[in-house]
């Protein structure tokens, strides 16, 4: 979606900790920006441990500060993409004329931080009960092959995603 708005210049915020959920997005991202197979498309990626809220506002205040800084920033979850936008109000940018925002997990504050935080929600609700029903039937049934099951988060879009700004002098 950010590529087709004209995006060729990424950032990344996410955490430090190696977590599961942390390389299965990054990964992901970046698995994306490579089956586009354009050569112009760029990805920046900042880190900070997942609760120093200082050190998150100082590695999000390192990508907003760069003079070729990404024109669409994806954060690993909410909370953080809500610092990139209350970081780029504080640098006087605007989301999303100056800059685009995602982040993931659809907390009930992506929906009031104006302008309205794009986000993912992975259905974590939905997840945890497939996760209950699949550890009954492997208790009751105790199935020789490992049980999967895949639900696919959906994109809620709201309005801290745009057109790339034009090319700054």
């Amino acid at each position: 979606m950010l590529y087709d708005l004209g995006h060729r210049h990424f950032g990344l915020v996410t955490i430090s900790e190696p977590m599961t959920f942390r390389h299965l997005r990054q990964d992901g991202f970046a698995a994306a920006i490579a089956r586009r197979g354009d050569p112009s498309v760029r990805l920046d990626v900042v880190t900070a441990p997942r609760f120093d809220h200082g050190a998150r506002v100082e590695a999000v205040n390192r990508m907003l500060q760069r003079p070729d800084r990404p024109t669409a920033i994806v954060a690993l979850f909410d909370e953080l993409a809500l610092t990139v936008m209350e970081e780029a109000a504080r640098a006087g940018l605007s989301v999303p004329r100056d800059l685009s925002v995602i982040g993931f997990d659809n907390i009930a504050a992506s929906a009031y931080a104006p302008p309205g935080l794009t986000t993912f929600d992975a259905s974590i609700r939905q997840c945890a009960r497939e996760i209950a029903d699949m550890l009954l039937t492997i208790i009751a049934d105790k199935p020789t092959a490992p049980l999967t099951r895949l639900i696919r988060p959906t994109l809620v879009a709201r309005a801290s995603h745009g057109p790339a700004p034009q090319m700054r002098s």
